[in-house]
């Protein structure tokens, strides 16, 4: 007996005993395509069966995935109510299934539909249920389930999940690294501002994240250069970072990092990426006279810096001499 028949035999076995032939299919059925109403009209038992299984309480933990999955393969226009219910459940595994299935269609929706933003979405569109449902999810105590929702919503650049997120955020119900890990992965215009905010309050390692999100877009880049990169009240991490970012985005760059690397008190890591930076951005036109000075400067600074590692950085130079 194949897989896919024992699951549909064992979803109808835990049925009423009723004329399984006269059953009706749900409400949804104005969901399915016409051309393909009658076929699962004219398969409304199995449906159901797979149906009750996948959202009943009463059966095992992998009997309810295996119907599930073969509504998915089998019945897809009828899975997103079953993945909405699926997403309340108590059980992590099957609340994550059903996540993961709407989170699914709001992905493939993103490679042929506008952001959501720009769509009217009618309240009765089975796309705004779903939406709903996975900003739902952002409230959840569970990371997977959050994890999951917040990459599906923030591909679209969904205002409304972002607003969510910050509002969890500042209420203390996520950590400043889970919120900007979330934030950065909508695109600036979207998202900018809110991760503004974390790298305003946030720790070392939420400040490092949204640097590097923000220091390619110009409107920031001088905030990041004053602010925390030239700022001696910042930590070593995040003038580290810092410099590791602007460097690779920001065109004057050397104009000013370099004289930071003659103050003694600059951090050691600071004057590591400022000096890789600057090379690593000018190794191709750096002519043999501008090599030559930066490799002085290196010197210069290593006979005054001793504590500070230039292994990897003459290595660099050495093969861009070749």
């Amino acid at each position: 007996m194949s897989l896919r028949r024992a699951v549909v035999l064992a979803a109808m076995a835990a049925l009423p005993i009723c004329d399984l032939s006269a059953q009706t299919l749900p409400a949804s059925i104005d969901k399915v395509t016409p051309e393909l109403r009658d076929v699962y009209s004219q398969n409304a038992a199995v449906i159901n069966a797979l149906v009750q299984t996948a959202t009943g309480t009463g059966r095992s933990v992998s009997e309810r995935l295996d119907a599930f999955q073969q509504l998915r393969l089998s019945y897809p226009y009828l899975v997103t109510d079953v993945a909405v219910t699926l997403t309340k459940d108590d059980n992590t595994q099957l609340a994550l299934a059903g996540t993961q299935a709407l989170a699914t269609r709001v992905v493939m929706m993103n490679h042929s539909a506008p952001p959501v933003a720009t769509m009217v979405i009618p309240p009765g569109d089975p796309l705004a249920a779903v939406l709903e449902a996975l900003r739902q999810r952002l409230e959840d105590n569970r990371l997977e389930m959050r994890a999951v929702a917040a990459a599906a919503l923030t591909s679209l650049n969904d205002q409304a999940a972002l607003s969510k997120i910050a509002s969890l955020y500042e209420g203390g119900r996520l950590n400043d690294q889970e919120a900007v890990r979330y934030f950065t992965l909508a695109r600036p215009s979207a998202a900018a501002g809110y991760v503004e905010k974390v790298l305003e309050k946030g720790s070392n390692a939420a400040q490092s994240e949204a640097l590097t999100y923000l220091a390619p877009l110009p409107d920031y880049r001088g905030k990041i250069r004053d602010q925390y990169f030239l700022n001696k009240q910042r930590t070593e991490e995040i003038r580290a970072t810092a410099a590791r970012v602007l460097a690779k985005s920001d065109p004057l760059f050397s104009t000013y990092a370099l004289q930071v690397t003659q103050d003694p008190s600059a951090p050691a890591e600071v004057v590591k990426n400022i000096y890789s930076g600057v090379l690593s951005k000018n190794a191709e036109v750096f002519d043999r006279t501008q090599l030559e000075s930066f490799e002085n400067s290196v010197k210069r600074t290593e006979a005054l810096r001793p504590e500070v590692d230039f292994g990897p950085l003459r290595q660099q130079l050495r093969d861009i001499k070749g």
